[in-house]
């Protein structure tokens, strides 16, 4: 098995530093057919999706369950309907550094 660090954290700034390489993320573009940035946005998405449970304080398994079984039917549909619910912009999210932290 080849392993690599993929992230390291950043005293000074606070937050994970990503080290530009990660077989993980090699691996799902050939798994999926397609390129980096749209792992991108799936990877943003799913912080997105983290970041909106953190903030709704979501405890119950039931829910959360449900939540992640909704975004892995319906991956953008699911996003938007979060991003609505918090009154942000449904947009597709654009390509970012590789992942925002968890805020």
């Amino acid at each position: 098995m080849i392993t690599n660090t993929v992230f390291e954290w950043e005293p000074k700034a606070s937050q994970f530093k990503f080290n530009g390489h990660s077989y993980v993320h090699d691996r799902a573009m050939e798994t999926r057919k397609t390129d980096s940035e749209a792992i991108q946005r799936d990877m943003q998405r799913r912080v997105d999706l983290v970041n909106h449970m953190v903030r709704r304080d979501m405890a119950d398994p039931t829910e959360i369950h449900n939540l992640i079984a909704s975004y892995h039917r319906d991956p953008l549909g699911t996003w938007k309907r979060i991003r609505e619910a918090e009154g942000a912009p449904a947009d597709p999210p654009q390509p970012r550094p590789p992942v925002d932290r968890i805020k």
